[in-house]
Order: structure tokens, then C-alpha cells, then sequence
């Protein structure tokens, strides 16, 4: 239900197709999503700026300063966080090298994400939810919240991906961990449902023809 939804930032516009959450069990409710990616073994470099990286068919791409490298995996038991997050912070997370801005795309659309999110009190932060090249809706912290929360949305429209924007990254971090979505849309697992059969039936009557 819209009231058991608790809101601690201001949507910057009323989308009718996009619902934020902010609390955890008010999403877990409206949506039924698993784990996808929690930075721990992407395979991709740790520790150092990258202009970008893809994982668990999802890219992540840097945004803030193109061409120069600004995603970056922070390791479990780095500090330097939000005044209200617990430090040392026993958990790999995604942040920026600087001011944090950064694009997370995934390979199969998803109708609902949701994600921890370290806020700096320092400045705005916001989320933008993407279509293809269409906003669906977007999402601000309130500038002063310096903890560990979370957001999660869902839309009628399938989301193909969403932006993550803070500001003075380069004083406190800011990033997001634990991305959780529902899994692929039903047409897209059915086309690949079809693919597949239609893969084994050719190899099943080639298997079987008697040559002339």
C-alpha cells in the first residue's frame, strides 16, 4: 500500500509508473527481488579508479569527469564514510574516485532495484531511473542525511537503468551496495525459452535424418 511507504528524501517529480521506497520491508513487500550483486568478487579491479566495469550482466560506468576513471570498489575495512555510518565498514562498496556519478545499466530489464546507499550529510545525492533514453523518475536524499540507508523502486515501465549522483565524495565517500532486483521480465525469458527449443529441435532432427 502507498501509505506503508516511508519516504526520508523529496521526489523531484510525481512519475505515475515509478515508486520509491525507502524503507526496506515496505519494497520487500511491494516487490519480490534476490541479490544481484554485492561488489565482493566482480572480477574487476579493487581499490583503484576504472572507468568502468561489467558484472553479473550489468555494466557500471563512470560518469563524473569522463574520460578520467571514476568507479571504484572500496574494500571491507575502509573508513572515511558518512558521520552516521558504523567504521570500519566490513563490506565491499561501490563508490566514485572524487564526487561520486556513475551509470548502472543491466543487460535484461528489471521492473524493481533496490540497494543500500551511503550518504555523506555533505551535499546533495540522487538516483535517476531510466527506460531506454527516457526518465522514468528520480529520486533526492535529503542533503543532510549522513548514514547508511536504502531506496528501492519499481515501475510498470521496465528500467534498463539508473544513475547515481552525490556530491564532496572526495571528503566522505558516498556509494551504493547489495543491488537486489526482481529477476528478467516473463517475454524475455520466454524468447530465450524459444531460442532454446528451437536450438535443440534443429540439432535432434539432425541427429536423426538418414543421409541419401
Amino acid at each position: 500500500m502507498i501509505s506503508a511507504i516511508i519516504f526520508t528524501g523529496a521526489l523531484s517529480q510525481a512519475w505515475a509508473n515509478v515508486v520509491f521506497y525507502t524503507d526496506k520491508t515496505s519494497f520487500a513487500a511491494a516487490a519480490y527481488t534476490s541479490l544481484l550483486e554485492d561488489f565482493e568478487n566482480t572480477g574487476a579491479s579493487v581499490e583503484v579508479p576504472l572507468p568502468g566495469f561489467s558484472h553479473n550482466g550489468v555494466t557500471y560506468t563512470g560518469l563524473a569527469g569522463t574520460p578520467f576513471p571514476n568507479v571504484y570498489i572500496v574494500t571491507p575495512g575502509a573508513t572515511g564514510y558518512g558521520a552516521g555510518v558504523s567504521q570500519p565498514v566490513p563490506t565491499s562498496v561501490l563508490v566514485g574516485n572524487g564526487d561520486e556519478s556513475f551509470r548502472v545499466a543491466f543487460d535484461v530489464s528489471r521492473n524493481a532495484v533496490g540497494f543500500d546507499v551511503y550518504l555523506n550529510g555533505l551535499g546533495a545525492a540522487q538516483v535517476r531511473v531510466y527506460g531506454g533514453s527516457d526518465l522514468l523518475g528520480s529520486y533526492d536524499f535529503n542533503p543532510a542525511e549522513n548514514d547508511l540507508t536504502y531506496l528501492g523502486f519499481t515501475s510498470t515501465t521496465p528500467i534498463d537503468a539508473f544513475e547515481f549522483t552525490s556530491t564532496d565524495g572526495r571528503i566522505l565517500n558516498t556509494g551504493i551496495d547489495n543491488i537486489a532486483t526482481d529477476i528478467p521480465e516473463p517475454g524475455s525469458l520466454a524468447l530465450l525459452g524459444m531460442g532454446l527449443a528451437g536450438f535443440l529441435g534443429l540439432r535432434r532432427r539432425a541427429g536423426t535424418d538418414t543421409p541419401a
